[in-house]
């Protein structure tokens, strides 16, 4: 298929520069979305191309953030508002110039100029495990573009760069690193400590999630009507570190359970039956896999998330965030291999702290 021809700049010494936009995406630890190039072996870079001087789905020039989030979903197959969020994006001035042959000296261009567009991914799959969540073939007809994606620092990724690719990943680290530092000042001001108990008449699809579990209805309802404590605390001196999360007994005296729920990946062995997780019945301790992170809900909105899963297939993506009101809203996402997942939300409002 033809393709619209893309938009350029012409400097004051009149030479032509492609313009061209990147999609810098990143995760929750602040890390790069790389691909390994098909037709260049061990050639890691971002996903890139043209700005479309007439977009197909928009009938005018494209924006920077517009032909970097299509080209985001041609090339990996990421969809604004369903994996990734938008952040910010360069103008002329803050855009980078390189030299290029090739096609374009054909075409009479210089080289391109690249504007970095930024997004974070907010599927919290996708923010462990980008290959969950990325589609590789290519789309929009395109050709594929990459092998594989990984999740690498920008460091490593400026450092393994090429030379004549090195410069606008430079700019792009130099741009990023201080808005990416600004977003963690915004999650800083989420504050989860406290005691915490579910609002029970506030649930919503719970007694569905815990059947889908392996719970008869009856026992779904009593699971779902139970009062449910738990007390979150800081577990270290980092704003944005490690949380210590204790689940109280039916009574809100003694711990059931304790559990530091740390960034990144951990691993956690459950020594009693657990419904959340569909061993309601198992009598033999069982291991779980855990990632835990912050994940964008839209620009300035973020989400303590954690995805858990098991040997056999069953998975939870849990997220927590804060309501307007001081709610802690938790969405549970219940995954069993070859079935539908299973949504279901529960309400926590903060207890007074006690005056003691």
């Amino acid at each position: 298929m033809e393709f619209p021809p893309s938009q350029e700049y012409c400097t004051p010494d009149g030479r032509r520069w492609r313009k061209c936009a990147g999609a810098a995406i990143i995760n929750s630890a602040g890390h790069l979305l790389v691909g390994e190039r098909i037709k260049i072996a061990g050639a890691w870079n971002c996903p890139q191309g043209g700005m479309d001087a007439s977009s197909r789905e928009h009938s005018r020039p494209e924006t920077v953030l517009m032909a970097a989030a299509r080209e985001a979903f041609e090339e990996v197959g990421l969809k604004v508002g369903e994996h990734i969020v938008p952040i910010a994006a360069m103008d002329d001035e803050q855009a980078v110039r390189y030299a290029a042959g090739g096609w374009l000296a054909q075409e009479g261009f210089a080289g391109q100029q690249l504007h970095w567009a930024l997004f974070q991914m907010c599927d919290v799959v996708g923010d462990s495990e980008p290959s969950h969540v990325c589609t590789l073939g290519g789309l929009g007809g395109e050709e594929p573009e990459f092998a594989r994606v990984e999740w690498r620092p920008f460091e490593a990724v400026v450092a393994a760069m090429w030379a004549n690719k090195r410069e606008p990943y430079e700019a792009l680290m130099r741009w990023a690193l201080p808005l990416l530092e600004q977003r963690a000042q915004l999650a800083r001001g989420i504050d989860f400590t406290g005691t915490w108990q579910r609002q029970a008449t506030l649930n919503d699809n719970v007694v569905e999630a815990l059947v889908a579990r392996g719970l008869d209805v009856l026992a779904a309802q009593r699971e779902a009507s139970k009062p449910y404590i738990q007390e979150w605390a800081r577990h270290d001196s980092l704003p944005l570190g490690d949380w210590m999360v204790t689940t109280l007994d039916v009574d809100g005296q003694g711990a059931y359970r304790a559990v530091v729920y740390a960034l990144g990946d951990w691993e956690e062995t459950l020594e009693r039956p657990s419904v959340l997780y569909g061993n309601a019945s198992a009598m033999q301790p069982d291991e779980l896999l855990r990632r835990t992170g912050w994940v964008a809900l839209h620009p300035e909105g973020f989400a303590h998330t954690t995805w858990s899963s098991r040997v056999n297939g069953v998975a939870e993506i849990t997220a927590r965030r804060l309501r307007h009101d001081g709610a802690m809203v938790v969405a549970r996402t219940f995954l069993v291999d070859g079935r539908r997942p299973v949504v279901c939300e529960e309400i926590f409002q903060r207890q007074p702290a006690d005056p003691k």
